[in-house]
């Protein structure tokens, strides 16, 4: 009997004992009001236990609470910072209400203490973390308002175990433990956030504003009624339902950004709550917009492969020390002007009664980003093209928005929930591209031993510059992308409340399911003019009839002159404080003019690029079932959650295969060929979560559960391009299983009103059949892999799944596989948070700290082919060796794992003035990873950034603020290190300082 069933069966023989034992009483329901005594203000974030279990939960912004509990006499304690405690005893009646509220009377040093909204975010945070059945980490949204981050994703990388994904200097997805974005699961309000991403599977959380959100919930372990496609962990974004009291809120700030010296970018911010027809009807909603400068200094650098280098012997033979070399070939200086508009909307709407509750959740975020861009690319290995200049101006939208209808019914004691949701995200663009490239009859070559292990600075020191009377406009470009992706979800869960007869230990019986459809569409164009002889013959009549001024010499076979668009105001100014200098520019206006002009009155002119107009078109319609058994068991001090989940998912992907042809003026042969690829998986994921409370402020936690990490959109692409004049082809492989790791975690928790909440976690991640590339693959000679473990080969897609007729035995590719060697992950989150209101020094009374430490190490083997010899072909007249493949693996890190990450906010609250200053430090990552080779691997460096907050109090709820960001003006870097410790850097990202003015109104 293999082990998946027997974990089943004693799963549901486990149940059914517990069902079969369960008392024929039905749980009886606790609510209430936690209040001040003296003022009478509800106490939001106070704590409720059931003393001698652990059973709790925290009362909401209006200080409300709710319990379910089976029959049975308790005591019930309220406990709440800076306030005595309270008890009473109960007893609960089979399927009754009972009404429980407390009047808490703070403490005698605290009589005039006012609890501060850093303190009120901190709070919310620390309880709703102690008091979870799993290891969490939560950001609150008084913290996230405190803090100067540009989104969603800044304010998660405050918590312990978090890396930031960055783009145009922001954080765009977060990095969980280590594992990359697409192997975690972001939600809102439990449904997945739709990606906007065409290859992979991550979640853009750059595009919600913290605004948005009551709180953000970091689950490091999964539970039974939780997807298990989270290798990392699950970030659920949560919108807030109405509180009872009637609530107002608007901001609005102006930004000051030093990379460009202007002020300008504003963000405005409203919204509120009510309820209705007694309270049981809510309405809560929120709108945000933001205009924003992200443009940046952007620098690249290209090397070659490793080069084999063998020193002569003493006698001048081939027998000295073998090593490896690489060269310095290109350098790229990017320019990038961006301005980015994002619209924000959430409404929560939400009825409740004794019986049945129903809400319904919409967000809706879009993203506009305006680009200019001006690339400078220098080849270093060509005197014939040293310069090539790339000028594009484009427009793009990201629209993601989610629809969620949650249904809660109680009966009999027990509680139903069905929840429907709909997500839809979409992205497309329009870029306008012109391209100059300098065909030049001076440029010196240069000495390649010069390049070998070169600073790309001092080759451009030397070599650097361009004539601008030598380039020419080779083509003109337009670009469009569009991809969709909706999802379509049905949820139920059904929660019965037990206790077993003649003993303290009941809980919840849970069954759910779920079904999820994903459909998705990716569809590019991409048409052109070309310019140069041949091709571009036809265009040169109607284009200068168009524009007469146009000097293009009728014996220039390269295209036009790129002194008929300098752009005479252009002033790059500093790049990257001086490091390096800029040339010239298009005048990109005038170009897009005359590229729409030519469009329109003559349309013929554009040709299809082929290769780029199908490579990235597919559709991938997936279909996932889910059903799930869990128990939540409440034993004194033992609180255990186990359970089984089943998850079977379908995929069915359609792309295309491509045959190139540079005759053809799209660049293809014919019309590609449509493939389709189906593909099925069922996987079973037991999980158990467990919490002890050693003693009133003392927990252990752990855990142990399997997750899984399915493979990305386009390494399921059963795409496949083929370049007749080239051994080397592309392909990926729609045949891909799903990664799974098994999760172990352990946590101590040490938490009271005096000393804060300390948390210690170490934990371990064994992930099988993770996906990485494989190089030089020959799919044709696959008879000749010597070494490989058992079924390694028989994994790849088979030989009838390749073009064959367009293939030779030698045609090579780059394929996604699933690694027969294991990954390892290891760590420790260490956690601190405080706030010093119990000191009789009032001005002292207003501290909050914050403190996390992470880190990280992780263990990988990645496989190469070497080249060996598997025989002698004697065929011809002279015998030839026959090539084989060796198989062979590397040791190495994990992608995206850094190995240390810090976070340190000190916040300080006085009367009506607050500050607050925040630093994060993250360790070099390992972002691009050669199979074979591990000087070639790459590296993003580590980074610090420190913030810091200023706001003051002006009327009740009036308050003005200053915020600054990246004080330290940090540039994202990425290098490789090659033999003898030489740092050769691969892209620097440049941003600036920023400084935002605002005010802001709370009711």
């Amino acid at each position: 009997m293999s082990q998946k069933l027997i974990t089943v069966l004693v799963t549901l023989i486990t149940f059914g004992g517990l069902a079969n034992a369960a008392s024929p009483d039905f749980n009886g329901i606790i609510y209430g009001k936690v209040t001040d005594e003296e003022t009478g203000e509800a106490l939001a974030f106070a704590n409720l236990s059931i003393v001698g279990t652990t059973i709790g939960a925290s009362t909401d912004l209006d200080g409300q609470y709710e319990l379910s509990m089976a029959p049975g006499t308790y005591t019930i304690r309220a406990t709440y910072l800076g306030y005595g405690d309270a008890e009473k005893e109960i007893t609960i009646v089979d399927n009754e209400r009972m009404e429980i509220n407390f009047a808490l009377s703070a403490g005698a040093q605290l009589d005039e203490v006012v609890v501060s909204v850093q303190a009120r975010g901190q709070m919310a945070a620390v309880l709703g973390q102690v008091s979870s059945n799993k290891i969490v980490n939560i950001i609150s949204s008084e913290k996230m308002q405190e803090l100067p981050d540009a989104n969603a994703a800044e304010s998660i990388g405050r918590l312990p175990g978090i890396s930031l994904q960055r783009s145009s200097g922001e954080a765009n997805a977060v990095i969980i433990r280590g594992v990359a974005p697409a192997q975690n699961n972001v939600t809102i309000g439990g449904v997945k956030m739709a990606s906007t991403n065409e290859s992979d599977r991550s979640a853009d959380l750059g595009l919600i504003q913290g605004e948005m959100l009551s709180s953000v919930e970091v689950s490091k372990t999964l539970r039974a009624d939780m997807d298990a496609s989270a290798i990392g962990g699950t970030v659920d974004l949560q919108l807030a339902t109405a509180v009872e009291e009637p609530t107002f809120n608007a901001m609005s700030e102006v930004a000051y950004n030093d990379l460009l010296s202007t002020i300008g970018d504003t963000k405005t911010s409203v919204g509120g709550s009510m309820r209705f027809l007694k309270k049981k009807f809510g309405i809560k909603a929120q709108g945000t917009y933001q205009q924003k400068q992200l443009s940046s200094h952007r620098f690249g650098a290209g090397y070659s492969g490793p080069v084999l280098r063998q020193e002569l012997g003493p006698d001048g033979s081939l027998s000295g020390e073998e090593y490896y070399i690489a060269r310095t070939e290109s350098a790229n200086l990017n320019l990038v002007n961006t301005t980015r508009e994002r619209l924000g909307l959430s409404t929560v709407l939400d009825f409740k009664s004794e019986i049945y509750d129903v809400k319904f959740l919409s967000l809706i975020n879009k993203s506009t980003d305006d680009v200019i861009n001006r690339g400078e690319r220098y080849d270093f290995t060509s005197a014939r093209n040293p310069f090539a200049l790339r000028a594009s101006s484009g427009v793009f939208e990201t629209l993601n928005t989610t629809y969620l209808v949650e249904n809660k019914l109680r009966f009999l004691g027990t509680e139903f929930n069905l929840s429907a949701s709909y997500t839809y995200a979409k992205t497309e663009g329009i870029n306008h591209l012109f391209p100059f490239l300098e065909i030049s009859t001076t440029a010196p070559n240069i000495d390649q031993e010069l390049l070998i292990f070169a600073q790309p600075a001092d080759i451009l020191n030397q070599y650097g510059g361009t004539n601008i009377s030598d380039n020419n406009l080779r083509t003109d470009d337009i670009n469009y992308s569009d991809l969709t992706d909706k999802n379509y979800d049905l949820d139920f869960d059904w929660n019965i409340p037990f206790k077993l007869k003649n003993t303290k230990i009941n809980g919840v019986f849970s069954l759910g399911g779920k079904y999820h459809l994903l459909e998705r569409v990716s569809d590019q164009e991409q048409t052109y003019i070309d310019y140069r002889a041949g091709k571009g013959q036809g265009a040169i009549r109607p284009y200068l009839e168009l524009f007469p001024w146009a000097d293009w010499p009728a014996g220039n076979q390269q295209g036009i002159p790129a002194p008929n668009f300098v752009d005479p105001n252009y002033n790059p100014g500093k790049f990257i404080d001086g490091t390096y200098t800029l040339t010239w520019s298009p005048d990109i206006n005038l170009m897009k003019d005359m590229q729409t002009q030519l469009l329109e009155a003559v349309p013929a002119l554009f040709n299809a690029r082929g290769n780029e107009s199908y490579r990235n078109d597919y559709t991938n319609r997936e279909e996932q079932y889910a059903a799930y058994l869990m128990a939540e068991l409440n034993i004194g001090n033992l609180l255990l959650v186990p359970g089984i989940r089943m998850e079977k998912a379908n995929t069915q992907y359609d792309a295309f295969a491509i045959l190139t042809n540079p005759v053809n003026a799209n660049g293809v042969t014919g019309i590609p060929d449509s493939v389709s690829t189906k593909r099925s998986n069922q996987l079973y994921f037991p999980s158990i979560n467990a919490k002890y409370k050693i003693s009133e402020s003392v927990a252990l936690r752990g855990a142990v559960y399997k997750s899984v990490a399915r493979p990305n959109f386009i390494d399921l692409s059963p795409r496949t391009i083929i370049d007749p004049n080239s051994n080397i082809f592309s392909s990926r492989n729609p045949f891909l299983e799903p990664a799974t790791a098994l999760n172990y975690d352990i946590a101590l928790e040490v938490y009271n009103n005096k000393f804060g909440l300390l948390t210690i976690n170490p934990f371990y991640k064994r992930i099988d059949n993770f996906i990485n590339n494989l190089p030089n693959y020959f799919p044709l000679r696959n008879d000749r892999i010597r070494g490989a473990p058992d079924g390694f080969v028989e994994s790849f897609p088979a030989t009838d799944f390749y073009p064959i007729s367009d293939l030779e035995n030698s045609s090579e590719t780059v394929i996604p596989i699933n690694n027969p060697e294991k990954a390892e992950y290891v760590g420790i989150e260490l956690s601190f948070n405080k706030n010093f209101r119990r000191l009789e020094n009032k001005f002292l009374q207003g501290i909050v700290l914050d403190v996390n430490l992470t880190f990280i190490e992780s263990r990988a083997r990645y496989p190469y082919f070497e080249d060996i010899v598997v025989g002698v072909d004697s065929s011809g007249f002279f015998p030839k060796d026959i090539p084989g493949y060796e198989y062979n693996t590397r040791e190495g890190k994990m992608v995206s794992q850094p190995s240390f990450i810090s976070n340190f906010i000190l916040g300080w609250d006085y009367k009506g003035f607050s500050a607050r200053v925040s630093y994060r430090f993250q360790g070099r990552t390992l972002n691009g990873l050669d199979a074979k080779f591990s000087f070639a691997d790459a590296y993003i460096d580590e980074f610090q950034l420190l913030d810091f907050s200023l706001k003051q109090r002006i009327y009740k709820g009036l308050h003005v603020y200053l915020n600054a960001t990246n004080l330290t003006k940090h540039v994202d870097e990425s290098f490789r290190i090659y033999p003898g410790n030489i740092r050769l850097p691969v892209s620097n990202q440049f941003y600036g300082s920023r400084i935002q003015v605002g005010a802001m109104y709370r009711l």
